[in-house]
């Protein structure tokens, strides 16, 4: 499972990346972009199912930081904390928001709380069944893409982000919980919820052969046979 972690580039740390940036290194904004992008998009179609808003997600938090770099009047104040995290991680999170502003511009937010039904079973309770979707999915997901991204994108939010950040993008619970702004147990809860949908939705329908009667099936007590004189 992967972890967000510092830089350990030829540009250093997050820190000293950001120091190169500010300077006006354009060659290592360049160079975070080509790190961080594609895992930004991949999270952002994931969870809008929409190329243009996902691209403009990650655009929006690019411009962003070489807006503040470049010491912009009006420029976002982004407040990364190395003491608090990876700068990876950090840049999720403001594409994360980017997205979430967009969805509630094109009127297809939702609230990160509804639909969730969390006040099912905690994660500690969790059935065997639930821990053992993850194989379940990822058998699905090589088998038909669209049909897992299809599925995961009829879940609700909550669901909906968790199964993305640690299924889909293999995040570890504990960054996949400080993204999404919850605890652990609640991430973990919601992972679970989701990943139950998730099968439920990609099961495969019975045949027509399983659902069918067989011809002269016969049940215990009432044989359709022809009575012994």
């Amino acid at each position: 499972m992967q972890q967000f972690v510092a830089s350990t580039s030829a540009y250093g740390d997050d820190a000293a990346l950001l120091k190169r940036i500010a300077a006006g290194d354009s060659k290592a904004l360049a160079w975070l972009y080509q790190r961080d992008a594609p895992r930004m998009y991949r999270y952002c179609f994931a969870m809008a199912r929409d190329e243009q808003l996902a691209a403009d997600a990650v655009q929006d938090t690019f411009v962003d930081l070489a807006a503040q770099s470049q010491g912009a009047a009006h420029a976002p104040r982004l407040a990364f904390d190395p003491q608090r995290g990876a700068l990876n991680a950090y840049l999720l999170g403001v594409a994360r928001h980017h997205l979430l502003a967009a969805l509630r511009d094109a009127g297809r937010f939702v609230s990160a709380d509804a639909g969730a039904g969390e006040e099912g079973e905690p994660w500690e309770q969790a059935t065997d069944a639930h821990h053992a979707l993850n194989p379940l999915v990822a058998q699905v997901a090589k088998q038909s893409g669209e049909a897992l991204l299809r599925a995961v994108a009829a879940l609700p939010f909550v669901f909906r982000e968790a199964v993305v950040l640690v299924d889909l993008q293999e995040t570890s619970y504990e960054d996949a919980a400080r993204l999404a702004g919850v605890p652990l147990n609640t991430l973990r809860t919601r992972l679970h919820r989701g990943r139950a949908r998730l099968a439920r939705a990609l099961a495969p329908a019975p045949t027509a052969a399983a659902a069918a009667p067989v011809v002269g099936q016969t049940t215990a007590g009432n044989s359709s046979g022809p009575e012994s004189p």
